[in-house]
């Protein structure tokens, strides 16, 4: 009988982007984390009465890659394999995501 996929990804397993090409090493995992959206900023003040932000999906990876850190939210993942996480990024669009910068809160 064939083991069971992972279903969270794991510290030390390497992440790729959706065109297989090797992106980092996932150094911590927050599976419960979550981030407030980009339009919300330190600096945004919500009164009482007003809804709280739409948060997104649960889950941040902190990938190390060559030469820096990525927060890469779980949302981004396309797939989780035995020996690897893949993206649903290409790699060209990984600099535009924004995710070399820690999200300013996280929350959970």
């Amino acid at each position: 009988m064939a083991e069971p996929r992972p279903t969270t990804p794991r510290v030390g397993v390497m992440v790729y982007t959706l065109d297989l090409k090797p992106l980092g090493t996932i150094k911590q995992v927050w599976p419960e984390a979550r981030t407030v959206p980009d339009d919300v900023t330190e600096n945004t003040s919500l009164t009482p009465d007003a809804p709280p932000p739409p948060l997104s999906r649960p889950g941040l990876l902190l990938v190390k890659t060559d030469d820096h850190e990525l927060y890469v939210p779980f949302g981004a993942m396309d797939r989780i394999e035995d020996d690897r996480v893949v993206l649903g990024v290409p790699s060209e669009e990984v600099e535009s995501q924004g995710w070399e910068q820690r999200p300013w809160r996280l929350a959970g």
